[in-house]
């Protein structure tokens, strides 16, 4: 995490069990991961705006789905 001037940058990992369709695809059982950041910019104790980026394309890969699935 990194803190400066009001704005904070974070970087995320996620995992979970694959317990319902998901993208189209029937539950697998599987454990899936994935990264992600998140941005922040901070006001009066507040969080003014946030912006959240996350690696999908990999984590539909973890779920067979191919690019041209996708396209």
């Amino acid at each position: 995490m990194i803190v400066a001037d009001g704005r904070v940058a974070a970087q995320m990992y996620f995992e979970g069990v694959h317990q319902d369709d998901f993208f189209g695809v029937p539950a697998t059982g599987k454990t899936l991961h994935w990264m992600g950041a998140a941005f922040f910019e901070i006001s009066g104790g507040q969080i003014q705006s946030l912006w959240v980026l996350g690696d999908i394309d990999g984590l539909k890969r973890q779920l067979g789905l191919t690019e041209t699935a996708w396209a």
